[in-house]
């Protein structure tokens, strides 16, 4: 990547990575032009749409910067509960379905008006592109864009940025992480029970090499993995966190249940879906399946209804 990564200019109706991992489109030809002319290293750039469902102070302001990975997904996958029930209190449930995963997230704390820092790329003849799928930024635009101020913020399914994040530039804030200072001494920890939820991750990208299989004997089955957890979205971080960034195989959250009343009756429920899923598919050891795409939601549903804990029930 160049030391100025290419921007893409969109527009949204606010900004809210925590809740809404995911870029999307309303319709799949919007992806494929994204992913077709997409080229590694390029940023999302948001700005408010000048529409009554955006905030009026955000209209035609620059809001954040979104570092996404090519690959396909639906909203669905990355969207926390909050931004599912907003996305339906608008009625649009239907809309960006067809979706990129997000990787990181920067706020500007700043008023920047879209039109005046995009004097070449935010034009009239350009509303409806800008909108639909976006349009790269021009050479100067994007070097003046590396100057701003920004903060990292939490993106939703990605492990979460703790403590007091400063402001620094957006060429600051590229630069590699440096690991936390080791620190000595006692440590204690108190655990509670409480809510805790069933999930499913699946692996996207080249699964076949990933278990060093032919391709043909995966079929329609996907790499799946069940298990629970009290806080799903950081569960998914900490497995992924284990990947590099650029890898083209990368877990995403598939499925999610409501809420366990306690986690020992979670912990059942796992043990009977672990037993179902190796019925139906294939056991990679642990938590791990191969199982056709077809059964995976259905086999699912079943587990987490009232009936989930009797596997009799499922067959």
């Amino acid at each position: 990547m160049s030391e100025t990564p290419r921007f893409w200019l969109t527009a949204f109706w606010g900004f809210e990575p925590e809740h809404e991992g995911y870029y999307g489109f309303t319709l799949e030809g919007g992806r494929k032009r994204f992913l077709d002319n997409y080229q590694d290293g390029d940023r999302i750039l948001v700005y408010g749409a000048d529409v009554q469902h955006t905030a009026k102070v955000d209209r035609k302001q620059v809001l954040g910067i979104l570092e996404v990975e090519p690959t396909e997904i639906w909203d669905t996958d990355k969207i926390s509960e909050h931004g599912l029930q907003e996305k339906k209190s608008l009625g649009k449930e239907n809309s960006w379905k067809f979706a990129v995963p997000v990787k990181r997230a920067w706020k500007l704390n700043r008023r920047i008006s879209v039109g005046q820092v995009f004097p070449d790329t935010y034009l009239p003849g350009n509303g409806q592109a800008l909108a639909s799928f976006g349009m790269v930024v021009s050479d100067r635009e994007a070097r003046n864009i590396m100057e701003w101020p920004v903060t990292e913020v939490s993106v939703f399914g990605e492990p979460p940025v703790l403590g007091s994040i400063p402001e620094v530039t957006f060429q600051e804030a590229l630069k590699p992480s440096i690991g936390p200072t080791p620190s000595f001494g006692s440590r204690t920890s108190d655990y509670a029970d409480g809510d805790t939820f069933l999930y499913v991750f699946e692996l996207t990208g080249d699964v076949p090499n990933f278990l060093g299989i032919p391709s043909y004997h995966l079929g329609d089955q996907r790499l799946i993995k069940v298990g629970r957890s009290n806080d799903v979205g950081r569960r998914l971080g900490e497995i992924k966190s284990g990947f590099p960034a650029t890898a083209k195989a990368q877990w995403i959250s598939r499925l999610s249940s409501k809420a366990f009343s306690s986690a020992d009756l979670a912990d059942e429920a796992e043990k009977n879906a672990h037993q179902v899923f190796a019925q139906l598919g294939k056991s990679q050891g642990n938590e791990f399946f191969l199982c056709s795409d077809k059964l995976i939601n259905s086999t699912f549903a079943k587990l987490v209804s009232s009936t989930a804990f009797k596997i009799n029930a499922l067959m």
